[in-house]
């Protein structure tokens, strides 16, 4: 009877510690810039579920930052850190100005920077793919 308990005790323990670490993604721009930006999420296929976006369009006002995508769940930071969009495409714009013209690609993955921001033991905990916009990234 000892044996058994021993032995279910360490089946239990097994489980446990082989079961994948939590994460948090987060998908963020920070606009440190003059402008009031308008985000545009254009998602024509269903391949995407890792990575939830929380809206269709996000209004990002001047020097703020907003969360555009999070996942929380099991996984690991690496998978992230390509900082792929999970979506078909995105769009921005100035907010009430046609004329002035926004010169980065956010669509690229290299326009994004990857940060872990909390690890945790096997390759969980908070990470984050963040666009910063400043005046430089505007042009009339």
């Amino acid at each position: 009877m000892r044996y058994l308990k021993i032995s279910a005790c360490f089946l239990v323990m097994s489980i446990f510690i082989s079961c994948d670490p939590g994460i948090r993604f987060q998908k963020i721009i920070e606009n440190q810039s003059d402008y009031d930006v308008k985000v545009y999420i254009y998602r024509d296929t269903s391949q995407y579920y890792e990575v939830s976006y929380l809206a269709d369009s996000f209004l990002i006002g001047n020097h703020s930052e907003m969360v555009l995508a999070e996942r929380v769940g099991l996984g690991q930071y690496y998978k992230f850190s390509d900082c792929q969009l999970y979506v078909d495409s995105l769009k921005i714009m100035v907010l009430d100005n046609d004329s002035i013209i926004v010169n980065v690609d956010i669509n690229k993955p290299v326009s994004w920077h990857f940060r872990r921001t909390k690890a945790m033991s096997n390759g969980g905990g908070e990470c984050e793919c963040r666009l910063m916009l400043s005046n430089i990234h505007f042009q009339q």
